[in-house]
């Protein structure tokens, strides 16, 4: 996943109560989108 791909998947993610994420490559992406989630959705993801 490359950073310009992060604030379309959430504003998809957004919308769903439960993800699975299956084979992350970089453990860093996953805090970028989980920031990105909590911004786009006004909601903490933890």
């Amino acid at each position: 996943m490359n950073n310009k791909a992060i604030p379309h998947i959430a504003r998809i993610a957004q919308h769903f109560d439960f993800l699975a994420l299956q084979e992350l490559m970089d453990p860093t992406a996953l805090s970028k989108l989980q920031q990105a989630v909590e911004a786009a959705s006004g909601e903490p993801w933890s």
